[in-house]
């Protein structure tokens, strides 16, 4: 049993450089964190809770509230507005159903036609689907067809996909 160097209480250490009780070492953490200086109460546009501010700017009380009050086209990955305007422009034919997967070769629904393989015709969900290599974009695949990207680099060099 040692004393506490700040309240004086005995604890059990559990190594030689301890010096905090655990109830002291938690109020230390929160110390820390509330020295912050604060920007005055505000209250959260989103969940109409108050809070401290912590920056000068700040207008949600946390990152998931100020997450859940973005539209969906910031929160998509690729939610840029030429990605979005690529996308409008194949919708109508995509719909038609009559425009085969940008992936070709190794497109999971590939069909041999006069001896070649070509990316089976899009008929459901869909992806915009950019080049592995990052430059671009293919054009339209089937969404399992563009997610399933992990391992075609070093398939198509005739690696192992594992990593040593």
């Amino acid at each position: 049993m040692k004393p506490c160097t700040r309240c004086g209480g005995l604890f059990v250490a559990r190594h030689g450089n301890a010096s905090l009780c655990s109830s002291c070492k938690s109020r230390r953490k929160q110390a820390r964190w509330w020295q912050v200086q604060a920007y005055g109460e505000r209250n959260c546009p989103r969940c109409r809770r108050d809070f401290e501010a912590l920056a000068e700017n700040q207008v949600y009380c946390s990152k998931r509230c100020k997450d859940a009050s973005r539209p969906w086209y910031e929160k998509a990955k690729y939610a840029t507005p030429e990605h979005r305007r690529r996308r409008a422009r194949w919708a109508p034919a995509v719909a038609s159903g009559w425009v085969r997967c940008a992936r070709g070769s190794s497109c999971k629904h590939r069909e041999l036609v006069d001896g070649i393989f070509l990316g089976g015709y899009i008929r459901g969900p869909w992806d915009l689907d950019h080049a592995d290599n990052g430059n671009g974009y293919l054009g339209p695949s089937h969404r399992e067809c563009n997610r399933a990207t992990a391992g075609r680099p070093r398939a198509a060099l005739g690696e192992s996909s594992r990593i040593w």
